[in-house]
């Protein structure tokens, strides 16, 4: 008796357990309960021990033209990849701005006129695939002096969730990516601060 299911509930209430599963599930995707929401993320830095944000330095960040131009190329198939209408170089200059303007009180990009204390160089590779849907960015923060003196590099990893738009996501993604470098820098300054 046990294992017994009446025959007038076998086919129509697997089915419709079946139905209200694809439903529920595709209520929660269009809610935005499933997939990542990079943008609620905090990308707030951490102000070192005994220093308050933004710190006084003219800051310059430098991304190389040949990266400013870069399209997003996206994997589309196992074995083709697209180029897409995104301006990769672009969406990570402006994560880049967003992020180090935290830190330092005057920041600009590729603009030596300010006579900058010191030159940020930004790097970031993204990858994104449209089997998994899942953004994965590695970046860097390669911090000089004014004299081209290297003050250290500071490198971060960031990786979604499954289920997001590489439209929505990339730029979230490296603010995420660079704040984690951000971070780890601001913890060097301090300690060369003391």
């Amino acid at each position: 008796w046990l294992g017994y299911t009446p025959p007038s509930l076998q086919k129509g209430t697997k089915m419709r357990l079946g139905l209200m599963a694809v439903a529920a599930a595709a209520m929660l995707t269009m809610a935005g309960c499933i997939g990542a929401d990079l943008g609620s993320q905090s990308t707030t830095l951490s102000a070192p021990s005994g220093y308050g944000l933004p710190l006084k330095a003219r800051t310059m960040i430098y991304i190389s033209q040949r990266d400013l131009d870069r399209p997003l190329i996206i994997e589309a198939t196992r074995f083709r990849n697209e180029e897409t209408s995104t301006k990769d170089g672009q969406i990570l200059e402006r994560a880049a701005r967003a992020i180090v303007g935290q830190a330092f009180s005057t920041v600009v990009t590729n603009d030596v006129s300010i006579r900058p204390q010191l030159v940020v160089k930004v790097q970031g590779t993204p990858k994104y695939s449209r089997l998994d849907h899942m953004m994965k960015v590695g970046c860097s923060l390669d911090v000089y002096q004014a004299d081209g003196a290297l003050l250290g590099n500071f490198v971060a990893r960031f990786s979604s969730g499954e289920g997001v738009d590489y439209k929505d996501a990339l730029e979230p993604a490296y603010k995420l990516c660079l704040k984690s470098a951000a971070d780890q820098m601001l913890s060097a300054t301090s300690n060369l601060m003391r």
